[in-house]
């Protein structure tokens, strides 16, 4: 019984040591490739988009950010795919969004990002394999 202070677990004493009802927890993730949807846009070339999304998981109410960044070209394009919806009460997704993404924006020659953009990706987009695209999003100065 003295070790039930560090083990998060039923502990019984036999004649021969002791057994451990004890529960695992993950330091691995496992995630499905999906194909997700597009966002593109334009800022100014070289700008540094990114696009946030907080996370959470349903069974072990973990929560972490997703994020990806890309650069946009020298015509300001910009285009990538996120793998998440936005949609968070369906019963049979375990991880699910806090919110909207949120498209963050770096200057080319600033290193401060701010937020421009949010936007709603909607489930469907996943669950068809389709890949959707936004309409075009100018970032005001």
């Amino acid at each position: 019984m003295r070790y039930k202070k560090w083990v998060n677990a039923d502990v019984v004493t036999l004649g021969n040591g002791f057994l451990y009802n004890g529960r695992i927890s993950s330091s691995v993730k496992i995630f499905e490739i999906v194909e997700g949807t597009l966002i593109k846009g334009t800022a100014q070339p070289g700008d540094i988009i990114e696009a946030r999304l907080a996370l959470r998981s349903k069974t072990s109410k973990r929560e972490f950010t997703y994020k990806r960044s890309i650069t946009a070209d020298e015509n300001g394009h910009f285009r990538f795919n996120v793998p998440y919806s936005t949609d968070s009460e369906l019963p049979e997704i375990d991880v699910v969004a806090q919110g909207p993404y949120q498209l963050w924006v770096q200057a080319a020659k600033s290193d401060e990002f701010k937020l421009h953009a949010t936007l709603n990706v909607p489930e469907p987009t996943f669950r068809d394999r389709k890949l959707v695209t936004y309409p075009k999003l100018e970032f005001q100065r």
